[in-house]
């Protein structure tokens, strides 16, 4: 009696396993008549990430994407198809063990465009983009309610994401709204028996760095102003020539020689910056002998003034 009735159970489990194998089967050719004829690829295939879960009363697919490209997802006749506007290359080979309850069978286009699954029951399908990654749930038509979420680390890492889009585009009207103020520079010129005095009138406050490269002098501030320097190149006023500016960045140079033996010093008073270019010396060392080439901050710069700097001129050679 026992070996009979567990001759009756084999029987059965056999006959179940050849049953699944069938649908598989019926699966699989359905799923070939909905694919596209095998066609060589038009395109460089990118590989995407896939994962498959069973989760609380539905089953997820993730895929994660170098660059998200644009999809479709379709559900008919017991098959679901997510097609792609880039080709892409991911495995699906386990996606029915992983999911059994809601897949049977899933496959990748030859061409990559699209990936098939067939149906173990009928479903109701949600999809959400999250940064490179999209997550399509698949749930059982009795669901009713609001559709899962996404996981916590993912909504965490979307919050980092957002709060960094928002610094930069904080960052980026800052600068926007500075230009707006539309810098504006005047230029003045004086003349002592001893010196040149070249003064730049700022309108709003500005970084300012002076610098020298032999008889070459340099007056970089950190604002984009097309200058007048008219006339700085008509009449320039002694001990100064060759001035010219031009644009690096965000910041406007202006720049002009001097004799290399003359001393040049700048220094700030509230928005304007002054700079200062001194006669060539005709007798004794340019700079003293204790000076070398070079930038120097004075020790004591008078009342009013601030960001005072020396740069000496070369000694003159015996």
């Amino acid at each position: 009696m026992t070996s009979k009735r567990q001759g009756h159970t084999g029987a059965a489990a056999g006959r179940l396993r050849a049953r699944r194998r069938v649908r598989v089967l019926f699966f699989a050719v359905m799923l070939a008549l909905f694919s596209p004829a095998l066609a060589p690829r038009a395109q460089e295939a990118v590989k995407v990430g896939f994962a498959a879960s069973m989760e609380q009363g539905f089953a997820r697919l993730v895929l994660t994407f170098p660059e998200k490209p644009d999809y479709k997802l379709t559900v008919k006749s017991g098959v679901m198809i997510v097609r792609f506007t880039t080709a892409i290359r991911t495995r699906l080979d386990d996606v029915a063990v992983k999911i059994p309850e809601f897949v049977v069978v899933g496959r990748l286009d030859p061409d990559g465009l699209a990936m098939r699954f067939a149906l173990a029951q009928k479903i109701k399908v949600n999809a959400i983009e999250a940064g490179e990654k999209l997550f399509i749930d698949l749930l059982p038509e009795s669901w009713s309610g609001v559709p899962p979420g996404l996981p916590k680390d993912v909504i965490a890492e979307l919050a980092r994401r957002a709060a960094i889009a928002r610094q930069v585009a904080k960052r980026e009207a800052e600068r926007k709204a500075a230009l707006a103020k539309k810098y504006k520079l005047k230029i003045r010129t004086g003349q002592q028996p001893t010196f040149s005095r070249v003064v730049f009138d700022w309108n709003e406050p500005v970084k300012t760095k002076l610098e020298r490269d032999g008889d070459r002098v340099i007056v970089k501030f950190s604002e984009k102003v097309v200058p007048d320097l008219t006339r700085l190149s008509v009449d320039p006023p002694r001990f100064m020539s060759a001035v010219k500016h031009t644009l690096s960045g965000e910041e406007t140079h202006i720049s002009f020689k001097v004799d290399p033996r003359s001393d040049v010093r700048g220094f700030r008073e509230g928005r304007t910056y002054v700079v200062d270019i001194f006669a060539p010396p005709e007798g004794a060392q340019a700079g003293g002998a204790q000076e070398s080439a070079g930038a120097k901050k004075e020790d004591t710069p008078p009342a009013g003034r601030s960001e005072v700097v020396r740069l000496s001129g070369k000694a003159r050679e015996k």
